[in-house]
């Protein structure tokens, strides 16, 4: 018998209602009603609506049970990789500035410090913005967006590209120049002249990643990076209910009638 069937019969037992009384009301054959209770065949989507109807009792509960909530393990999946990834980069971050800082010191290269303000602490700020609204989602306090995720999604897109775009590239960038600054602090002797870059990006480009750090002592960048993380999730393609439905009902057809 199939979690579905087992879950139908249940409901009908629980509401103390035989078989010939479902199947009348669901305008159906009582052999109908019995080959769903064992599994023989499955209620289609919308008949399973009808019968969720009938049974004064919700889909989810005919589908996955009383007890137990919808796409929660997948949520809660969610929030360990959001919130993981989060955390480590919390990490890096926390970890590389205090030597960051002490290499700008000691051997002049500014480049660690660049990559960490204008790459890694945006991208931190952004999947915390993602972190905070997935928690509230799997603790139940949030509902995802129904309708207008699509404008949302290509603003927030739009947003993300001119904010973050110049950073990618100035970010890969500077990890060129790190890659030659440690060349030349390993073998100072190939370069007489001392270590000198030619930047290939546009000036702006420059400007307006050395001013992240400024902007940072106001909080805007990051700011910016956290509602762009929440813009994002809500945003995010989401399965709907006739798709879950349908999905939960192929996982949970009796493996018998797949031979």
């Amino acid at each position: 018998m199939s979690t579905v069937a087992r879950h139908i019969k249940k409901q009908r037992i629980q509401k103390g209602m035989t078989q010939d009384s479902l199947a009348g009301q669901l305008f159906v054959t009582r052999q109908t009603v019995s080959n769903w209770e064992t599994g023989r065949s499955q209620p289609d989507i919308d008949t399973l609506v009808r019968i969720a109807e009938v049974l004064q009792t919700d889909v989810s509960v005919l589908i996955y049970g009383p007890t137990q909530k919808p796409n929660q393990e997948g949520a809660l999946r969610g929030l360990c990789i959001s919130g993981g990834i989060t955390l480590l980069l919390g990490l890096f971050y926390m970890i590389g500035m205090p030597i960051a800082r002490d290499v700008s010191r000691r051997l002049f290269m500014l480049t660690p410090y660049l990559l960490l303000q204008t790459i890694i602490a945006p991208i931190l700020l952004f999947m915390l913005g993602w972190t905070l609204l997935q928690g509230l989602f799997t603790a139940g306090l949030l509902k995802p967006l129904s309708k207008g995720r699509k404008p949302l999604f290509f603003v927030s897109f739009g947003v993300l590209l001119l904010v973050f775009l110049p950073i990618v590239a100035f970010g890969a960038e500077q990890v060129v120049v790190l890659f030659l600054e440690l060349q030349y602090h390993a073998n100072p002797e190939l370069y007489p002249q001392g270590f000198s870059y030619n930047g290939v990006l546009p000036r702006l480009i420059y400007d307006y990643c050395y001013r992240i750090d400024i902007l940072r002592g106001k909080a805007l960048i990051l700011l910016v990076a956290s509602l762009l993380g929440m813009a994002f999730w809500l945003s995010k393609p989401r399965i709907g209910p006739k798709e879950t439905i349908r999905r939960s009902i192929a996982d949970n057809i009796n493996p018998t009638l797949e031979q």
